[in-house]
């Protein structure tokens, strides 16, 4: 028995090119390789989602506090039937990065935000290879799916020395520039070419949208 693994992406990106060179930043990327496929229930330590994080080229470090992972079911699977889901870095399995949602229970359709035991602070020019592992239940449904995704807009991401918000994209695709709010500059009501510049920057600033899955079948083994 075989499961299909799949992958799509769709971005949409508006960038602010003057912003780039010193806003942090940090690129994703979900990998379809290396996962537990097919699925086997009663079983430990299953790779549900490989998630890459890339600071190449950003300016200072990036600090990560949490990971909004997106789990939609098909085929009548159960997402409680995966259970005790943590995030472990792939250097070293053996150390549980995250606090696992639901205290051990299984995840929910929808957002999974997993939040981190301590934050995650990556230097520039690094890229470290995350793995989301979970227990597949007794209840796995045989012929039944998971989808994984994860969206750049839910990802909570600062520079670990100004704490700007770091820019999120996709590895490989442009960059989306967040709205930055620095409270040392006051305001002078000034008007003119100032408040048309600032209307501009603001129109420049886009929502970033990121579908980035992959299907994983979970196929219940014949008893």
């Amino acid at each position: 028995m075989s499961a299909a693994v799949g992958l799509s992406l769709v971005a949409t990106a508006a960038t602010a090119s003057a912003q780039l060179s010193t806003q942090p930043r940090v690129a994703i990327q979900l990998l379809t390789s290396g996962l537990t496929s097919p699925l086997t229930a009663s079983s430990t330590d299953a790779t549900i989602a490989r998630l890459v994080l890339d600071t190449t080229g950003s300016p200072e470090g990036v600090r990560i506090l949490s990971l909004p992972f997106i789990l939609n079911t098909n085929n009548g699977a159960l997402a409680s039937s995966l259970t005790n889901c943590t995030v472990v870095n792939e250097t070293n399995s053996s150390v549980d990065l995250s606090v696992a949602p639901g205290n051990g229970v299984g995840l929910v359709n929808g957002l999974n935000t997993v939040t981190l035991s301590s934050p995650l602070v990556l230097p520039s020019n690094t890229i470290v290879t995350l793995d989301l592992r979970c227990d597949p239940s007794a209840a796995l449904v045989s012929g039944g799916s998971f989808t994984v995704s994860m969206n750049t807009a839910n990802v909570a991401a600062t520079g670990i020395v100004t704490g700007l918000p770091a820019v999120v994209s996709v590895r490989g695709a442009a960059p989306v520039i967040p709205p930055v709010v620095i409270p040392t500059v006051p305001n002078t009501g000034a008007g003119g070419n100032a408040a048309m510049n600032f209307a501009l920057l603001l129109g420049s600033l886009g929502l970033a949208t990121l579908g980035i899955a992959y299907t994983s079948k979970a196929v219940k083994q014949a008893r």
